[in-house]
């Protein structure tokens, strides 16, 4: 008998519905590559800073009545095991092609696309070879396999139901996504390791926020943003599904903390938009790292948060600025016109 030495590996891919595994993630083993959709943490958050917070498990069952003429508890009758609190932090980074430019050459690694994807953004090709990201209507489930140690689990309709995306001046953006777990489909002691190469997820640096002004009135800088794609879920009995539960959505904001530098060509926007009885206009937009021209490596995006309405605001300063402390969320006119994240 010996100590189990740490580590903890985490893939990712779409499944077609709530009910069918994607049994290529569950069957992956050995040598895998960014294109079997690894995805690589962050080293200064999750558990042992793997940028992965690994989920607690919890026992569903209902509790038996006493044993007769005492306190005594009896075994309870098991139903499924309950999981909570999983979640990866990653970088937001291009995926370090080789511009042609061709249509989808931008499109993320595939662990990363399928995070975004079941974090309720569906993919399309733009122009090429931009990649883009909106708002989807329905719901968008993945399959998960994650190795601890040498166990390997593989959880089934998995949905995120908070994607943060964390914007700070002269750092590297960091994305938190935190996974609601459908059902534990499999769980297999004595498990291999697999050998991990995330390819330019770790050779590529992620793009710094720098140079990026944000267009929401006069073009101007902020300290931070934290942008938050909040998906409300809800539980519903399914005689089909492996728990007799699903999870779906039935709510959608996406919201904007932010610290703004105030223009002095227009010093009460905020306010101005906060008490306005008119729809917004007005886009918040800003670009991560440039857009990659024909042979330049692809490591751009471009955030597109849009018709913002302040729900509050507070006058602020950093240093001898006057800056603006916003709450806001995106609104549209047209399913899912909102928003939109593009890789360029």
């Amino acid at each position: 008998m010996a100590d189990q030495n740490f580590a903890a590996g985490f893939a990712i891919g779409i499944q077609v519905d709530a009910n069918t595994l994607n049994a290529t993630i569950a069957g992956l083993s050995g040598a895998l590559t960014s294109s079997d959709g690894i995805v690589l943490g962050v080293a200064d958050s999750g558990t042992g800073e793997t940028g992965i917070t690994l989920p607690n498990f919890a026992r569903d069952a209902v509790e038996i009545a006493d044993v007769v003429g005492s306190f005594t508890r009896q075994p309870s009758s098991f139903e499924k095991v309950g999981v909570d609190g999983f979640d990866i932090t990653w970088l937001l980074k291009g995926n370090g092609a080789a511009s042609t430019p061709a249509a989808g050459e931008a499109k993320p690694l595939a662990g990363i696309d399928a995070l975004i994807e079941i974090a309720g953004l569906d993919g399309a090709n733009g122009t090429s070879p931009v990649y883009e990201y909106t708002p989807a209507i329905g719901t968008t489930y993945g399959t998960i396999k994650l190795w601890v140690g040498d166990v390997a689990y593989v959880f089934k309709a998995c949905v995120i139901e908070k994607m943060l995306f964390t914007f700070l001046g002269g750092d590297s953006v960091k994305v938190t996504s935190s996974i609601r777990i459908g059902s534990v489909e499999s769980v297999t002691d004595g498990t291999a390791l697999p050998t991990f190469d995330y390819t330019t997820q770790s050779s590529l640096a992620a793009p710094v926020l720098k140079d990026a002004g944000v267009d929401w009135g006069p073009t101007r800088g902020f300290d931070k943003m934290d942008l938050t794609v909040n998906n409300t879920l809800e539980e519903f009995s399914d005689s089909n599904q492996a728990t007799g539960v699903r999870l779906s959505q039935t709510d959608r904001s996406i919201e904007m903390d932010a610290v703004i530098y105030v223009d002095d060509t227009d010093t009460d926007y905020e306010y101005a938009n906060l008490s306005a009885s008119a729809a917004p206009t007005d886009d918040a937009i800003f670009q991560l790292g440039d857009v990659a021209a024909p042979t330049d490596t692809i490591n751009g995006t471009k955030v597109e948060f849009n018709n913002p309405i302040a729900d509050n605001f507070q006058p602020d300063r950093r240093g001898d600025l006057l800056v603006s402390n916003v709450v806001a969320h995106a609104t549209g006119t047209a399913a899912g016109n909102e928003f939109m994240l593009t890789f360029n």
